[in-house]
């Protein structure tokens, strides 16, 4: 998801736990020694008994394995508004490519340099790109981390920009041009920048078919694309194989054959000709750098028949929730006896490069490739002549971790763009992510038990997590009851979580709130009173969660306005604990609460809001601030990018589960508010010549994600030859204040808070209207499924709350 600000190690743990159900280049010579780049190398003759006319861009070795086959891991850092151009204005276009993969500026320390890459595309323009050598970085002993500790130093150091007394940088080996930084324009830039990471390492195949799992379902993980993870992907599952294609059962196909089949059905089905220069290795997130016919070494003894007859039959799925459906696009019949049909037989890729070269192959082509050979398949051959990237690596394997056991190497894409100051922790959640997939595999092929034992591990934690039942009590509000559930011990769970994307050493951005005078909640006694109804206090507090002796008992200043007579009403029949308001001022939110069912956003939100709020302290820190960037959304018919502030202006809580519940609650019924106001808006946007309005759409996207001004020229509405594509995305609006009251030991208000929002947006969203009244009905019991599983379930045993407008909200201001 996205930058989770100020958390503690407790805090983080806790949040773990409930989140689990994060082309060219220099002509026939350049070598480059690290995973992942995209450099190439001539083809001599023996690479394929199929020879394309023209030079042939072939994946070097030394991309990898490592020397030794124990498992390493590259990682690069892309970002297109570092520019470097030519210096007298040329544009070489052969000059451009041959710089690709050198090193910029002698800028290169233990395991990592600065190189410069073709992005953009663009015949005398280059960007900057770092790479963490994965030949050298093994996996498990932290070189990782710090080669990219080591990059956040350099580019901070550094501080690239149009304003450095000299600009001119040197580009190892390449002397068809003088280069010099023309981006960003001005300095002190470079901690906001985004940089696009990538990450190559090995992985078993059933690991892999976990991971598809994980992306069709639309969860996270650092290996995953954060924008459709589960695009293009099919995840074979058992019940692909309920006709027993090549007596192949459900009950006994492996965890490695379902993997193997997930990565080929993948590309199989998403098999068409693309445009000019583009590259098949965009149709997923991930990659395979080992060839398929290296690939399929691993399941081919328990593999019987012809491969493309089984590819047929499992064509005929489709993923549906956690099961299956007939796709008819591909096949007749029913789900359990599916009629394969020729659409397969007709599909096939293509690809052309700008000079003039071409090649293409069908889908059966292919797929008989794999099971015939030679090494390489047909579509490893054909993306050489665009860049080499999938099966770039031949028959290169990897052990997993501690044992003799080889495996192929797999480039994980389009993950989330980070600032600098989080190079180091993104390296350290992909690191661990690999090794939790490597210990859960161990030394021998995954049969139907051990990636899915971790599995079973992350979806028992979800389990019980999720297990606090709501029950209703005679009234609109909604009770909360206690599990019975036995949580798992986190002890054993450790070794199977994802990460959280963490700041490395930086804080959120201060935004000033508005200067505004909370209400006297003393003004609004009689309508309180009807709200709580005669006060049932609890017990005094503990001693630990009193207010120091020198300190004296807070004001009655809680910042909810006045309900409504009409919520008054209602809640004084119920009694309910306390209270959630919710303004009817509206806040727009872009896409946010589209991401997993809200689940990321409820989860991103309140480990924030829970950090600016200490155990130790009996109210929030008003001046720090919970945010969430990097928000796409639409502002007249483009994309754009919107960032949100949170900040408890005002709060007191008697004790730190006092706290939690008005968070969680808070959190739920504004998360939930929002996703009851949403709408449908059209957008339009321009695809390059050459580009699919597909390829466009990811660019624009990420492009407005980073803000990227620079880079949007090269997506402009008025280049001859340009496309227009057109398309729809449903955005959402929320209440700009959330004001949570909450009995407490002295009074029916003792605890608050007043949470304001303010957002920065440039440009008018093309959806920002909330009107309380309108989503009111039902907010409450929905509110109430999802507050548990933001703190411990016990918290809300007993508990009541109800969500209410607020018509006075314009007293606290936004």
């Amino acid at each position: 998801m996205h930058r989770a600000f100020i958390i503690s190690q407790v805090a983080l743990l806790l949040l773990l736990f409930l989140l689990w159900p994060s082309t060219h280049t220099k002509a026939f010579a350049a070598v480059i020694e690290q995973r992942g780049t995209d450099l190439s190398s001539c083809c001599t003759g023996d690479c394929s008994d199929e020879e394309i006319e023209g030079p042939v861009l072939e994946a070097p070795t030394s991309d990898g394995p490592t020397n030794d086959r124990s498992p390493g891991i590259g990682i690069e850092f892309e970002c297109g508004q570092v520019r470097f151009e030519s210096a007298t204005g040329a544009r070489d276009k052969p000059g451009t490519d041959a710089a690709k993969g050198m090193t910029v500026g002698n800028r290169q320390g233990t395991n990592w340099r600065l190189t410069a890459d073709t992005t953009t595309n663009e015949a005398g323009i280059l960007n900057a790109e770092y790479i963490l050598n994965g030949k050298l970085i093994k996996i498990g002993t932290g070189a990782a981390a710090q080669a990219a500790a080591d990059v956040e130093s350099d580019l901070i150091a550094w501080d690239p920009s149009a304003e450095l007394a000299d600009t001119s940088v040197t580009i190892a080996d390449n002397f068809h041009t003088d280069w010099k930084i023309t981006e960003p324009m001005e300095g002190g830039n470079i901690p906001g920048l985004r940089w696009a990471p990538q990450v190559t390492a090995p992985l078993p195949l059933g690991a892999l078919n976990d991971l598809y799992s994980v992306a069709v379902a639309g969860g996270t993980s650092p290996l995953l694309g954060s924008r459709e993870p589960g695009r293009n992907i099919v995840h074979v599952t058992k019940d692909f194989f309920q006709s027993s294609p090549n007596g192949i059962t459900s009950e006994s196909v492996t965890d490695d054959v379902l993997g193997f089949f997930s990565l080929v059905l993948s590309y199989a089905k998403a098999a068409k000709p693309v445009g000019s220069d583009e590259s098949y290795k965009e149709l997923t997130s991930i990659m395979p750098r080992t060839d398929f016919t290296t690939i399929f070494d691993q399941v081919k003894s328990s593999v019987p028949g012809t491969l493309y007859d089984i590819i047929k039959v499992l064509a005929c799925y489709k993923n549906s929730g956690n099961s299956v459906q007939l796709d008819e696009d591909y096949c007749s019949g029913t789900v359990e006896l599916p009629i394969p049909g020729e659409k397969m037989d007709s599909q096939k890729f293509g690809a052309s490069s700008s000079d003039g070269r071409e090649d293409s192959c069908t889908v059966q082509e292919w797929i008989q490739s794999i099971q015939n050979g030679p090494a390489p398949d047909r579509l490893t051959v054909l993306d050489r002549i665009i860049d080499g990237q999938i099966g770039g690596l031949a028959d290169a394997l990897e052990n997993v971790l501690n044992t003799n056991r080889a495996v192929p190497l797999f480039e994980f894409r389009r993950l989330r763009g980070i600032p600098a100051s989080q190079m180091q922790s993104l390296a350290t959640r992909a690191e661990q992510a690999i090794i939790d997939y490597h210990n859960a595999a161990g030394n021998h092929p995954a049969t139907t038990g051990s990636v899915s034992r971790m599995r079973n591990k992350r979806q028992a934690a979800s389990a019980a997590v999720c297990s606090v039942s709501a029950n209703t009590r005679g009234s609109t509000a909604t009770k909360v009851g206690s599990s019975t559930t036995v949580l798992p011990d986190l002890g054993e769970l450790a070794s199977v979580l994802d990460g959280l994307v963490l700041p490395t050493g930086s804080a959120a951005t201060k935004v000033e709130p508005k200067t505004t005078t909370p209400p006297d909640l003393n003004e609004f006694a009689s309508e309180i009173e009807a709200l709580f109804g005669p006060t049932e206090t609890p017990g005094p507090a503990s001693s630990s969660n009193k207010p120091p002796a020198t300190q004296e008992p807070p004001p009655p200043v809680a910042t909810a306005p006045a309900p409504t007579a009409a919520a008054a009403a209602t809640a004084a029949k119920s009694s309910p604990t306390f209270a959630i308001f919710l303004s009817n001022n509206s806040i727009s939110i872009g896409e946010e609460d589209n991401a997993n069912n809200g689940t990321d956003l409820r989860n991103t939100l309140m480990s924030q809001l829970r950090g600016l709020c200490p155990d130790t302290a009996t109210s929030c820190d008003s001046t720090r601030h919970a945010e969430i960037d990097d928000i796409v959304t639409i502002v007249g018919e483009d994309f754009a990018r919107e960032d949100l502030t949170f900040t408890i202006q005002d709060s007191y809580y008697q004790s730190p589960q006092d706290r939690d519940r008005m968070l969680a609650a808070s959190v739920a019924t504004w998360q939930q508010a929002a996703a009851k106001s949403c709408k449908a808006v059209d957008y339009e946007y321009y695809a390059e010549r050459g580009q699919t309005c597909e390829a466009a759409l990811l660019d624009r996207r990420e492009l407005a994600a980073q803000n990227s001004t620079a880079e949007k020229r090269y997506l402009c509405e008025d280049c001859i030859g340009d496309k227009k594509c057109t398309g729809q995305q449903t955005i959402c609006s929320a209440p700009d204040h959330i004001n949570p009251v909450y009995a407490g030991s002295t009074g029916p208000y003792d605890n608050h808070m007043n949470i304001q929002l303010t957002k920065k947006l440039t440009g008018v969203s093309a959806f920002d209207e909330f009107i309380c009244d309108l989503i009111i009905d039902g907010l409450t019991a929905l509110a109430v499924e999802v507050a548990p599983e933001l703190v411990e379930a016990d918290l809300f045993a007993d508990v009541e709350f109800q969500a209410l407008c607020a018509d006075l909200v314009e007293h606290i201001g936004s």
